[in-house]
């Protein structure tokens, strides 16, 4: 295959840079499968489909075979359970959309016109080096968003980055898909829901009203989500706002919370023991009192 994708860093930051490393090549074998301009396919019953790009038409099997990697002579490919499942995380969490008929599964690359358009056209040595001059260039005050190997006007990566409502928006689906990581049942928000803008709403307030910066949000959410026992509590973001103080301390300070904890354990299981020497300490102090 020939041309090139936009990518970008904050990928390092998603969720799916978090899961098992063959989430991320399913994700990248669709990104670089997926079509770069309409096109027509034909169907087994003489007609033809559209396919808009950012879409790709493929089978489990296909992608099994296409992720497929070698260990020495050996190759090894996922199987169609491992990769329905794979897919199946990838459209909770709203980054494609799967439809399947009879002539085979349409994979969406959702959001795909704003992250690939207005690629720069022709494939000439002089062309390129325009590129790789403008990529750069654009890059340098942009340089935790873009990767050199991507051309993206930079209006789109102001628009992107500054508009508080889509930062909102990546955080609420990095909050679900955290969630779902940890328990792939939980019942989560679909995007474009009354509940889903609820939750970007609230996310926006921590920004606006709270005043807490976009980059420590993330930070503390998905701290949140890594701790045993407040990935059971945050499970929305208004509980988030109302920990989040607590959340920040105890992300600078995780020692001195694991101390806590164990003290209380401690306490609780002295309480419980009758032998123990708090028991016997109470016990003296009530005989002393009488």
């Amino acid at each position: 295959m020939k041309g090139y994708i936009y990518d970008w860093r904050k990928e390092l930051d998603s969720a799916i840079w978090l899961m098992e490393p063959m989430y991320h090549r399913i994700w990248q074998y669709l990104k670089y499968r997926a079509n770069h301009s309409k096109a027509q396919i034909p169907n087994p019953d003489a007609t033809t489909a559209t396919i808009l790009p950012g879409q790709v038409v493929t089978s489990l099997r296909k992608i099994s075979y296409g992720v497929g990697y070698y260990q020495g002579k050996l190759k090894k490919e996922p199987n169609v359970k491992t990769v329905r499942k794979i897919l199946s995380w990838l459209e909770n969490v709203n980054m494609i959309t799967v439809k399947s008929n009879s002539w085979g599964t349409v994979i969406t690359i959702n959001n795909w016109e704003l992250y690939q358009k207005n690629m720069v056209k022709g494939n000439t040595k002089s062309t390129e080096e325009k590129q790789l001059l403008d990529t750069n260039n654009k890059c340098k005050s942009n340089d935790n968003e873009c990767i050199i190997n991507s051309f993206i006007e930079s209006d789109n990566i102001e628009k992107i980055i500054d508009d508080p409502k889509s930062i909102s928006n990546q955080i609420a689906k990095e909050f679900i898909s955290l969630i779902l990581r940890n328990n792939p049942n939980a019942r989560v928000p679909k995007k474009g829901s009354k509940q889903f803008e609820n939750w970007t709403t609230e996310i926006e307030k921590l920004h606006r009203i709270d005043k807490r910066e976009w980059d420590e949000i993330s930070k503390v959410l998905k701290f949140s989500q890594s701790d045993n026992f407040w990935s059971t509590v945050i499970l929305n973001p208004s509980k988030l706002r109302n920990q989040y103080d607590q959340l920040w301390l105890r992300m600078l300070k995780p020692n001195e919370k694991m101390g806590a904890e164990s003290k209380l354990s401690r306490l609780k299981r002295d309480i419980n023991n009758p032998r123990s020497e708090l028991n016997r300490f109470l016990n003296e102090e009530e005989e002393f009192d009488e």
